[in-house]
Parts: C-alpha cells; sequence; structure tokens
C-alpha cells in the first residue's frame, strides 16, 4: 500500500473484518463499528467481503475511510455485487481507490509489503464456486441478486461459477508466487547486508 506501509520493518496494528452488511445495519450499529475500529487504532483496516451491496458499496467505503482514521484495504464478496453485475461494480471500486488515497482495492494492488517478512495480498471471493455441490443445502441467492447471472441456466450458472472460481484462484496462484518471490528477494538481500558491530 502506499506509504508508510510499503516502508515498515515492524509489523502494524490491523483490523480485520468481514460480512458487516452494512446496507442492513442499524445506523447505531455502524456508528458502534466505527468508533470501535477508532478505539483500535489500526494502521489498516481489512475488509474482507460482504461489506454492501453494490448500490451503496462505494458510499459505505467512502464512509469508513473518511471516519475510521486509517486507510481501508478492500476486496468484495458475493453480496458486495447484489442489485448489480459483477464488471461495474468492481469498476466502481477501482474509482474510488483512485480517487481517494485511503481506499485499497487488493485484487489490484499486487503485492504490498506490510512488514520485513508479511506482505498482503488479496482477491475477490469466488474460490468457493469450485468447492461447492449443486445438491448443497445451503441456499445463496447470487443466481437472483447478480446481474450477471440471472435468469441463467443451471448448467451455465454453474459453468460461469466455476469460471469465476478458476479466473479468481489463477489471480490468487499468481500472488502467491509474486509473494513468495518478494519474501525470498528480501531475505537475501536481508543476508546479503553487512553484520553491525
Amino acid at each position: 500500500l502506499r506509504a508508510p506501509f510499503s516502508a515498515r520493518l515492524a509489523m502494524p496494528r490491523l483490523a480485520w473484518a468481514t460480512d458487516l452488511h452494512l446496507g442492513h445495519a442499524f445506523p447505531g450499529v455502524r456508528a458502534r463499528f466505527v468508533h470501535d475500529v477508532q478505539q483500535a487504532a489500526p494502521d489498516l483496516l481489512l475488509l474482507t467481503g460482504d461489506t454492501a451491496t453494490a448500490p451503496t458499496i462505494v458510499r459505505a467505503l467512502e464512509e469508513l475511510a473518511r471516519h475510521v482514521g486509517c486507510p481501508v484495504a478492500v476486496v468484495l464478496g458475493n453480496h458486495d455485487f447484489y442489485a448489480g453485475s459483477l464488471v461495474q461494480t468492481r469498476d466502481a471500486v477501482r474509482a474510488l481507490a483512485a480517487r481517494v488515497p485511503a481506499v485499497h482495492y487488493l485484487p489490484d494492488a499486487g503485492v504490498r509489503r506490510l512488514s520485513a517478512r508479511t506482505v498482503l495480498v488479496g482477491i475477490d471471493g469466488w474460490g468457493d464456486a469450485l468447492a461447492g455441490s449443486p445438491q448443497s443445502m445451503v441456499a445463496i441467492k447470487d443466481e437472483t441478486q447478480i446481474d450477471d447471472l440471472r435468469r441463467l441456466p443451471p448448467l451455465v450458472l454453474r459453468y460461469t461459477l466455476e469460471r469465476l472460481g478458476r479466473a479468481e484462484a489463477a489471480q490468487l496462484q499468481g500472488l502467491l508466487d509474486a509473494a513468495r518471490d518478494d519474501i525470498l528477494a528480501a531475505q537475501r538481500a536481508a543476508a546479503a547486508l553487512p553484520a553491525r558491530l
């Protein structure tokens, strides 16, 4: 991420939240969440999906970035695309990250060093499409709530979800390979430094 994270040697303080579903939260709950993050005083807030819905995700991220007192790094989960499309939602978050320095869209951020031995990577949440079963008792509503998936025949829907899962898995593998290379390069560079007296 932007300085100071890329230059730190010590691990920054992180706050991590997932499945906030802010569109369904009462204003008092949202205010309490912001207060709790402020009290924790993290260097970075990680949001790992299902923060809001497509029509409200940009506003929710803007408000959090404005009020929590630290940068916000985000990946999108399936609910973040509800009432919208995959491409338009991602583009809106990308535009927000380009406009607001405190917002970082992790799928576009690549490998980001947090400390001498820790990096941060992130992808959006479609990997579970590869592990599920059409006979599962768990009912998700992605096919009725996400524009790209609406009215797809069952086999086409399954193929589309698997394709999304494979694309995310490939992106994650690339990021993990790059992260490994980054850490190994940093270790080699540190080993090459002369010992201090």
